[in-house]
């Protein structure tokens, strides 16, 4: 290993996933993917192992949130036009 390659999706550098089976000890991984991988992976263990009701209020919390946040930025929109970033 001497220079970590750019991943054509993202641009970003790579990661060395290292598998003893493989030929060459393993490969490159996109960092990007990875950790959506790993993010999808911690929600779905923290989600099936809570009790229902408490999944049903953290859900009603989230859109609660969103909802208020939808509802600031429409109202930045009104007040000063585009925010950063959009076109």
């Amino acid at each position: 290993m001497t220079e970590q390659p750019l991943c054509a999706c993202h641009g970003v550098p790579m990661y060395w996933n290292k598998n003893a089976r493989a030929r060459g000890g393993g490969q490159w991984r996109c960092r990007e993917r990875r950790k959506a991988h790993d993010r999808k992976q911690r929600a779905a263990y923290y989600y099936e192992r809570m009790p229902f009701e408490v999944h049903v209020r953290q859900r009603l919390y989230q859109r609660r949130y969103h909802a208020l946040r939808r509802r600031r930025e429409r109202q930045l929109r009104r007040e000063h036009g585009p925010l950063q970033g959009e076109g």
